[in-house]
């Protein structure tokens, strides 16, 4: 049985340093080590779900534990470091050289509101108490939902990413969610020269366009320190609704979770 441990954790830890490499070939942030050890890390978790309480379990009868526990823990931490690495890597610029339909945001915002209309078909929601909320990209995309579904009664939107980009280059942060913006422009447009035109298609993923068609009551939220997702970005989604709103400030917080907006979003929530 040992040698079967000892064969799992050698094949987890090759398979972590194939797409570790693969990762450092093409530059990307989490390399080789990085890899390897979460891969060997995982299988060893796992094969101490499995087996690792054998015996202790052998001397005290009726004792029993659910080996599925630390598993589930792995999956999440997988799917954590996944997510980080899909959702924030080169989104915003991709299909940004084809036609605006290309935009790969252009089909997020529309997938959140076709989830939208799913949701208010079934026949247990009222589909005029449905409403959205989200921190970030999920702020972004609770806006997103509510002027492409103006059906969506109440939206609260924590810190909104994917707002006024020509507004985050100018300012030198487009760094961090961001970066791909200047990776862009180093890589395909050194001098600048389609500069006008880039910012002009990347509009059609730009939220504080879509704001004026919100029609739900909107709460908003923004930490006056995020240098994430900049205040002034986000002011500008706010600035450009007409719908009922309201707009939570908070001075001493960066792109992060206030303690005082979970309750505040459920009361507006509550509120429709």
């Amino acid at each position: 049985m040992t040698w079967v441990f000892i064969f799992r954790l050698v094949v987890a830890g090759l398979l972590g340093t194939v797409v570790g490499i693969e990762r450092e070939w093409r530059v990307k942030e989490a390399g080789f080590r990085t890899h390897f050890l979460v891969s060997l890390g995982s299988a060893l978790f796992m094969i101490v779900s499995q087996w690792g309480f054998e015996e202790f379990l052998a001397y005290h009868d009726g004792l029993r534990l659910d080996p599925s526990r630390v598993a589930a823990q792995v999956v999440s931490g997988i799917g954590f470091i996944g997510a980080g690495a899909i959702i924030f890597h080169r989104q915003i610029v991709r299909g940004l050289d084809g036609e605006p339909e290309d935009l790969f945001f252009r089909s997020v915002f529309l997938d959140t509101a076709q989830l939208a209309r799913i949701v208010m078909a079934m026949d247990c929601v009222d589909e005029n108490r449905v409403g959205a909320t989200g921190f970030s990209q999920g702020g972004a995309l609770t806006l997103a939902c509510g002027a492409l579904e103006p059906r969506v009664r109440a939206l609260a939107s924590l810190g909104p990413f994917l707002s006024d980009y020509e507004r985050v280059w100018e300012m030198d942060l487009d760094l961090d969610a961001y970066q791909e913006l200047r990776d862009y422009f180093r890589h395909r447009d050194p001098l600048h020269r389609r500069h006008r035109e880039v910012f002009e298609r990347l509009g059609y993923i730009d939220v504080q366009h879509l704001a004026p068609r919100i029609q739900g009551r909107t709460l908003m939220g923004t930490g006056l320190l995020d240098n994430i997702c900049p205040p002034s970005t986000q002011f500008a989604a706010y600035n450009h609704m007409n719908c009922e709103k309201e707009h939570l400030v908070f001075p001493d917080y960066k792109h992060e979770v206030p303690s005082e907006w979970d309750e505040a979003a459920l009361l507006w929530l509550l509120r429709m």
